[in-house]
């Protein structure tokens, strides 16, 4: 082969090799924004799979890649809203960043049902766990009238 071969041989594969690289890393479907919850102590593995019965990716070594890349950063537990057209570097990302908080304010006045139920209704926690925390602990009258920041999703 001459030398002029070699070269277009080798930029072909270049090309071709980004292009399949491009093509495994390409959003996987529409812009359908899905509730995903990463569980405490879950492996990349598991959160990997879940990402693909979920429809977040396409494969699990796109996601574990990413993770590998980063040397296994702890990815934060918690309820995401995730975009099935996230690339998997943009999901492994966001995962490592922690859930998105949900901003809550308490009137003054408020009782624990009251509080219990606003809670259930954005995701926080349900509010039968709630006002069970509040009965065990005697917490009645003890929440003051402000602004919170939560995590949805996680235990009481």
């Amino acid at each position: 082969m001459t030398a002029r071969k070699l070269v277009n041989l080798g930029l072909l594969a270049t090309v071709l090799i980004i292009a399949a690289v491009l093509w495994a890393f390409r959003p996987f479907n529409t812009a359908v924004v899905v509730r995903f919850q990463v569980r405490k102590g879950v492996s990349a593995h598991e959160i990997a799979k879940g990402l693909r019965q979920e429809g977040l990716i396409r494969s699990p070594w796109s996601f574990l890649v990413w993770a590998k890349l980063n040397r296994h950063k702890s990815v934060r537990p918690g309820v995401y809203e995730l975009s099935r057209r996230s690339p998997g570097f943009l999901i492994y990302r966001t995962l490592l960043q922690g859930p998105p908080l949900v901003r809550i304010t308490f009137p003054e006045g408020w009782t624990s049902r009251q509080m219990a139920a606003l809670l259930e209704s954005r995701g926080i926690v349900p509010s039968q766990d709630f006002l069970n925390i509040v009965d065990k602990e005697k917490r009645e009258g003890f929440r003051f009238p402000d602004t919170y920041f939560f995590e949805q999703g996680l235990p009481a």
